[in-house]
């Protein structure tokens, strides 16, 4: 699961700012061209725009409209996904050091991006 908030429409490539909560199980034996990065089964996707939901849903994602907000108060954090007004998802997680590792990566997805080639082969 992942929950994230797009702040401003500079940190997108074309899609503007807009909340996101999905959840999906890693498939194995389909990685990411990478060979490392596991792809994954959409199960839920809630995001708050029309223009990205329409794009997700075109390629067969189970887009549904909703809003996901990012809260920190000191040394806490707090994520909260609602769909038509009520809250379903709410993480809580600590914020501050917590190791040297950097993680990073791409998810393989079975869509191009607008004025890109498809990330599969």
């Amino acid at each position: 699961m992942n929950q994230y908030v797009v702040d401003d429409a500079g940190q997108t490539s074309g899609f503007g700012a807009y909340s996101l909560t999905y959840i999906g199980p890693d498939l194995f034996g389909v990685d990411a061209p990478d060979g490392v990065t596991p792809g994954r089964w959409w199960t839920h996707y809630v995001n708050s725009s029309p223009v990205v939901r329409a794009y997700a849903t075109a390629r067969g994602v189970p887009a549904t409209p909703g809003n996901t907000t990012i809260e920190v108060r000191g040394q806490r954090l707090v994520a909260t996904t609602e769909a038509d007004g009520v809250p379903v998802i709410r993480t809580t997680a600590r914020v501050g050091r917590t190791g040297d590792a950097v993680n990073q990566g791409q998810l393989r997805a079975s869509f191009a991006y607008p004025g890109g080639e498809s990330v599969l082969d």
